[in-house]
């Protein structure tokens, strides 16, 4: 019985981990720095963020999922 309880709780963290670098939550991120209202970013690099986050999503619609996180990066570091 310990070793299913300590199996599924190994799958439970192991699952909680990959979530922090879901693609989805970070597209979801930057949809929220984008159009916030606290938003001081100028024209140019809204558009530079915009197009890496279609970019990254892209990406994930085609399956590289290795690709769209580095994309979605990208665009997180131009809030920076």
């Amino acid at each position: 019985i310990m070793i299913k309880y300590l199996s599924i709780f190994s799958l439970l963290f192991l699952f909680a981990f990959s979530v922090n670098s879901c693609p989805y939550q970070s597209m979801a991120k930057i949809d929220s720095q984008l159009f916030s209202t606290k938003n001081q970013i100028d024209t140019n690099t809204f558009k530079k963020i915009s197009t890496l986050r279609s970019q990254g999503e892209l990406a994930l619609q085609n399956g590289d999922i290795e690709k769209s996180e580095k994309i979605l990066n990208e665009a997180l570091a131009l809030f920076k």
